[in-house]
C-alpha cells in the first residue's frame, strides 16, 4: 500500500487562523531564474548565440554593479532588457 505524502503543517497566524506554513523566497533563487529566462529570450527570440547571450548577460550586470544596483530589484531585468537592446543596436 502506498503512503500518500504529508501536506504542510497548518499554522496558526495573529488572529488565530490557520493556512499552510510557505517557504520564505529565496531572492538568489529568483535572480538565477530570471536570468535564465532572460538568457534564453535573447538565444530563442533575439537569434543571439549562447556565447553572445551570455557576454550580454554578464555586461549588464557588469554595468549595473557599477551603479549599485539592486539586482534582487523586480525592474532590474526589465531595464537591463532596454540596456542590452539599445547596445546591440550600437
Amino acid at each position: 500500500m502506498r503512503r500518500m505524502a504529508r501536506a504542510a503543517p497548518f499554522k496558526a497566524d495573529a488572529k488565530g487562523a490557520k493556512s499552510r506554513t510557505m517557504r520564505k523566497p529565496n531572492p538568489e533563487r529568483i535572480y538565477l531564474a530570471r536570468r535564465a529566462a532572460h538568457f534564453r529570450r535573447l538565444v530563442d527570440e533575439d537569434r543571439l548565440d549562447d556565447l553572445d547571450a551570455d557576454q550580454w548577460i554578464a555586461a549588464r550586470e557588469r554595468e549595473a554593479a557599477s551603479r549599485g544596483l539592486d539586482r534582487n530589484s523586480a525592474g532590474f531585468w526589465q531595464d537591463g532588457e532596454s540596456w542590452i537592446a539599445e547596445g546591440r543596436r550600437r
